[in-house]
């Protein structure tokens, strides 16, 4: 379950050993990553509707992205984001039934292991389930990635296309996914406020993504000022430390 830029904060983290396959392989056996959710709001009126799982690491080791980056060169993609989507599900199931759940997996994820697709489903049929689909790394084997993503969509899952404005691809595999939603980066949340060009390039994004009827929310909202913005170029969802952050699921469900 890829958790590429954390919390969304922008504060930095401190170097630390690098994540071995052995590491994972230790952590998969232990139960996978701790699982926190940060509330998506309405952008319309700021009422919590769902929360995204994040992935949490072992106290002093190294960054999200670096795990499911060690993963994916190891082959491990579907052992370890397997391992978080199904904690994800698993504590999620204590929501309010109005609640979606956000959760994220990667292509790769999708290729290694075909049988990731069956919780989905199953969980679809108690709540809203949405798949983010990171835009950060190329599609490889992009038939057989399509072709899991319809079938998930087909079984009501929403697909969504995450970290979209700090991708690898631009806006190539949002034409090829198609996906109900679209994330919008924190990148270009950052200083919305202040910066005409990062609004600019928002707000052609939710014009594009409401002609073909895709959700937008925004990501790393930190500040009054960037909220008032992001809500007057026409966000649907939001999400950022300014409207909650992530906890675990016996503290993260109460309503802003």
């Amino acid at each position: 379950m890829t958790d590429f830029d954390g919390d969304g904060s922008r504060s930095g983290r401190a170097q630390q050993r690098p994540v071995t396959a052995d590491d994972i392989c230790d952590l998969v056996r232990r139960g996978g990553p701790t699982m926190v959710f940060q509330p998506i709001v309405d952008a319309a009126d700021l009422n919590v509707v769902g929360y995204e799982a994040l992935s949490r690491f072992p106290t002093g080791t190294a960054c999200p992205a670096e795990w499911f980056d060690t993963a994916a060169q190891s082959g491990l993609s579907g052992a370890l984001e397997g391992a978080a989507l199904l904690s994800a599900l698993n504590e999620a199931a204590s929501f309010p039934p109005g609640m979606f759940l956000a959760v994220n997996l990667s292509p790769a994820a999708l290729t290694d292991d075909p049988l990731l697709a069956e919780p989905l489903r199953h969980a679809a049929r108690h709540r809203r389930i949405i798949l983010e689909v990171s835009e950060r790394t190329h599609i490889h084997e992009i038939d057989t990635v399509l072709t899991r993503v319809n079938d998930l969509r087909g079984a009501g899952v929403v697909i969504a296309l995450d970290d979209v404005g700090a991708g690898q691809s631009g806006l190539r595999q949002v034409i090829t996914v198609r996906p109900e939603m679209i994330k919008i980066d924190a990148f270009v949340t950052h200083d919305i406020d202040t910066d005409p060009l990062r609004a600019a390039i928002a707000a052609g994004t939710v014009t594009l993504a409401e002609q073909f009827g895709m959700t937008v929310v925004f990501e790393g909202v930190e500040s009054d000022a960037e909220l008032r913005t992001v809500r007057r170029l026409g966000a649907h969802l939001l999400q950022g430390y300014h409207l909650g952050r992530p906890a675990p699921a016996a503290h993260g469900t109460t309503p802003l």
